[in-house]
């Protein structure tokens, strides 16, 4: 094998090692979600982010009934996940106990292209004493109707 072969060789051997060792791999809890939904982020994830970064995740549901406890558990062990989508209250108390990031000081101009495009209050109930802890996942308005015939 002539050198010019064996170099290209340990440059290929090189960056595959190189390459493979940076793949991220994103462990997301999920609080109150449908396994449809879980299936829907993870075709997402597969059909369209990965093959662009080489991201991947893995989706973890959670009950409702014990997410705040098992967050709690998790800041206090060290062992957190990556992202989490969970109850509306819960990010400014992790906030407060110093087991969140302020999202504003930790990427600045990045944070306010983001929060530019949501409707203003919805980051009351992720702020505390002007730090912000979350971004809203999903906003919903669930309609009332009333039917003044039968009242």
């Amino acid at each position: 094998m002539n050198n010019r072969k064996k170099l290209v060789l340990v440059l290929m051997l090189t960056f595959g090692v190189v390459f493979s060792a940076s793949a991220v791999k994103l462990q997301i809890w999920m609080t109150g979600e449908t396994p449809e939904r879980l299936q829907i982020l993870t075709d997402l994830m597969e059909s369209d982010l990965t093959p662009r970064t080489g991201i991947t995740a893995e989706f973890t549901p959670l009950p409702w009934t014990d997410s705040d406890h098992k967050f709690l558990l998790a800041a206090a062990s060290g062992e957190t996940p990556d992202l989490a989508m969970t109850a509306v209250l819960l990010p400014a108390e992790m906030g407060i106990r110093g087991a969140a990031v302020d999202l504003k000081k930790a990427f600045g101009t990045e944070f306010d292209k983001v929060a530019s495009v949501h409707f203003p209050n919805t980051f009351t109930s992720y702020t505390f004493q002007n730090a912000v802890f979350a971004v809203p996942y999903r906003v919903e308005s669930n309609p009332m109707i009333v039917r003044y015939d039968i009242l």
